[in-house]
C-alpha cells in the first residue's frame, strides 16, 4: 500500500531530518523515512476498500494437430486460462468484454515440412477478420520452425474479436505442447 505524504501531511510530526512520525487516532507508524524506509509499530487499520485488479487475459494452447494443404485455417485451442470466458470453442473467436488496448502474442511450431520453390509457412493475427500481424518463413526440408508474431490492438469490448490463423503450402503437422504453440491475450490498459 502506498501512502502519499500530501494526503497525510497534517498528521506528520518531524522526528529528525527527513524522518517523520505519523499519528492517526491511536495508531502510530513509528517512522517514515524519505529514503523509502517504513517502520511500523502496533496495529494498523485500513479504512476503505482495496481489491486485487481484475485479471483480463486469455491463454490458450493449440489443439489442432495439422494444417490444411495450401489453405488458411483457424486452429482450435485448449483453454489454459480464460477467467472471463472470452474464447468461444464453436467460433474459435476471442472476444474480450472490456474495452482497451491488448497485447496479443501468437506462436506456432511447425514440424518438418516439404520444401520447394515458393513453399511457406505463416501465422496471422486477425481482428474482425482482417490481418493485423503476420509472420512467415520459407519451408526448409527436414527442419521444423517456430513462428512468432505479436500485436498491440484496441478492442471495443463488445463486437471486436480476434482469430489466430495458420497457413502451410502443404499439409504439415503442428506441435501442440504448451511451450511450442500458444496464443495469449492480455489487457494492458
Amino acid at each position: 500500500m502506498a501512502i502519499r505524504l500530501s494526503t497525510i501531511r497534517n498528521d506528520l510530526t518531524s522526528m529528525s531530518s527527513n524522518v517523520y512520525s505519523i499519528v492517526t487516532g491511536t495508531q502510530q507508524i513509528q517512522s517514515l523515512s524519505m529514503s523509502g524506509n517504513l517502520v511500523v509499530g502496533g496495529n494498523i487499520s485500513v479504512l476503505g476498500n482495496f481489491s486485487t485488479p481484475a485479471s483480463y487475459h486469455t491463454t490458450l494452447t493449440l489443439s489442432t494437430t495439422s494444417t490444411d494443404d495450401g489453405a488458411d485455417s483457424i486452429p482450435a485451442w485448449n483453454t489454459v486460462s480464460d477467467p472471463n470466458n472470452w474464447y468461444a470453442t464453436d467460433t474459435k473467436r476471442i472476444t474480450p468484454t472490456v474495452a482497451g488496448w491488448y497485447n496479443v502474442y501468437y506462436q506456432i511450431k511447425f514440424n518438418q515440412g516439404t520444401a520447394g520453390t515458393g513453399k511457406q509457412w505463416n501465422i496471422q493475427i486477425l481482428k474482425n477478420g482482417a490481418t493485423i500481424a503476420i509472420a512467415q518463413s520459407e519451408i526448409v526440408a527436414d527442419v521444423g520452425r517456430t513462428l512468432v508474431t505479436q500485436a498491440l490492438v484496441y478492442l471495443n469490448g463488445t463486437t471486436d474479436y480476434l482469430h489466430a490463423q495458420v497457413y502451410a503450402s502443404n499439409t504439415n503437422s503442428l506441435a501442440t505442447s504448451t511451450g511450442w504453440s500458444r496464443l495469449e491475450i492480455y489487457k494492458i490498459n
